[in-house]
């Protein structure tokens, strides 16, 4: 049996929560309380649109705001609750979007993990991974930390 390998690519962490169109930022609708999308619209400029109502809103945001670790995660632009979150091993396990998870499923998964160091880079702990909690990086969770994750890729 192969064993997986994780190879830190080294993706900045303010990265995952910059929405793209082709993978939006998830948040939980204000008005009806289904998955609604936060994705660019114009130059500087973000909509959120709700999958199953009429709510639609617009941005221009000077700062985003974001608290890494937090136990209720919003999103950086309208501060709406993250669509992917889930309780896990008494903590908050959450993603952004599709592409986040997808990072957190290959980290946990893989017996081995690799950060690879770069000589001379000023960010050199800025990675999604290297910014983990360490219930997340704990063997221990491992499990959990699996189950919660494709109950988390069902509400996709």
């Amino acid at each position: 049996m192969q064993k997986i390998r994780y190879t830190d690519n080294r993706e900045h962490r303010f990265v995952i929560f910059q929405p793209r169109m082709d993978d939006p930022i998830l948040v939980v609708c204000p008005r009806c309380n289904s998955k609604a999308l936060i994705f660019p619209h114009l130059e500087n400029t973000v909509k959120c649109i709700c999958t199953k109502c009429t709510f639609y809103n617009y941005k221009s945001p000077k700062i985003r705001y974001f608290q890494w670790h937090k136990e209720n995660p919003t999103d950086g632009y309208f501060s709406f609750p993250l669509w992917l979150q889930i309780k896990c091993c008494g903590n908050s396990l959450w993603a952004f979007n599709q592409k986040h998870l997808n990072i957190l499923d290959l980290y946990v998964q893989a017996a081995l993990r690799e950060h690879k160091t770069v000589k001379n880079e000023w960010c050199c702990n800025s990675s999604v991974v290297a910014k983990l909690p360490k219930w997340i990086k704990s063997y221990k969770n491992r499990d959990q930390i699996i189950k919660a994750i494709q109950k988390l890729r069902e509400k996709l």
